[in-house]
């Protein structure tokens, strides 16, 4: 995608009919890219967001500097032939009019033209260089404005030199916005290592975690088509079976701790069902039994 966007914005001012390619050719490819990642495509690797926003920060507002930048040069280089015209006439040896003698056939007397090459209010044309970045070190400039052509061999009209000084101009505005936007995102990047960028969202309601009883704490578990209730992945005794959100009316919660046929299974090894299940801590309020103060394993 940032190929095609980039040749469609390298190329634009010599060949606007490269935005209908571009889009065009990023339709065709959306399609089928969205055809083979619901049909074809494996799982693809958790790489995360992290090129796509790079691309978007710094390729995209680059392509659109380079377009700004290679649009005024192609602009100021018009009609690209090299080519100046003048009203001094650069060569004055064909000026005036010239006899011609033509070839006779048998006795027939050799006839003579007469031909007028150059007139002397003829336009004479010289060869000059329309490239800015053919012009010597010394003369070398940016932007692509009319000032910076060559005394007597300007070959901008009018209507050119306004367009491509305000093209110009405009690469220039342009290159200052993104470089101020680099540095910006720069600057935010460095002041993140030193403050903390979280920011709450909604009021503070005063009501504690423990008041509210629909509220349930995270514990890790497995659902088995065996049991009608989830197995525990965690020692949760001494937890508070309040902070479930689901209960059997048979069975204490315990009963579905996994951590309990671990033990048995490991008897005898070195391997502990501490070191291989997840850990759960609960801290109640102060209001609440010293007894409940306990920390799973």
């Amino acid at each position: 995608m940032t190929k095609v966007l980039f040749l469609a914005l390298w190329y634009c001012a010599i060949f606007p009919g490269a935005f209908f390619l571009c889009s065009f050719a990023l339709l065709i490819n959306y399609f089928t890219d969205r055809f083979s990642l619901m049909r074809t495509w494996k799982r693809a690797p958790q790489l995360g967001g992290k090129i796509s926003s790079f691309s978007r920060r710094y390729f995209f507002s680059l392509s659109i500097v380079a377009m700004a930048l290679v649009s005024s040069y192609y602009w100021s280089a018009f009609p690209f032939d090299n080519v100046c015209s003048t009203e001094l006439l650069v060569n004055t040896s064909f000026v005036g009019v010239w006899n011609i003698t033509g070839f006779a056939k048998n006795d027939e007397t050799e006839p003579t033209f007469q031909l007028s090459l150059v007139e002397d209010a003829d336009t004479s044309f010289f060869f000059c260089v329309q490239d800015f970045f053919r012009y010597e070190a010394e003369e070398q400039a940016f932007p692509f404005i009319p000032k910076f052509q060559r005394s007597g061999e300007e070959w901008m009209t009018s209507d050119q030199e306004t367009l491509t000084a305000v093209y110009g101009w405009t690469v220039v505005a342009v290159a200052a916005l993104v470089l101020l936007k680099f540095i910006h995102g720069w600057f935010s990047s460095i002041m993140k290592m030193f403050r903390g960028t979280y920011k709450p969202c909604g009021d503070d309601q005063t009501i504690n975690f423990s008041d509210v009883p629909s509220i349930s704490a995270y514990v890790p578990q497995v659902v088995s088509n065996l049991f009608s209730y989830p197995l525990l992945a965690c020692n949760f005794q001494g937890i508070d079976e309040d902070l479930m959100d689901w209960s059997d009316p048979d069975r204490p919660i315990v009963f579905y701790d996994l951590t309990k046929d671990a033990e048995v299974l490991l008897r005898g090894t070195d391997v502990s069902s501490k070191t291989v299940f997840s850990q759960i801590t609960h801290w109640p309020p102060e209001k609440e039994s010293q007894e409940m103060r306990y920390k799973g394993s």
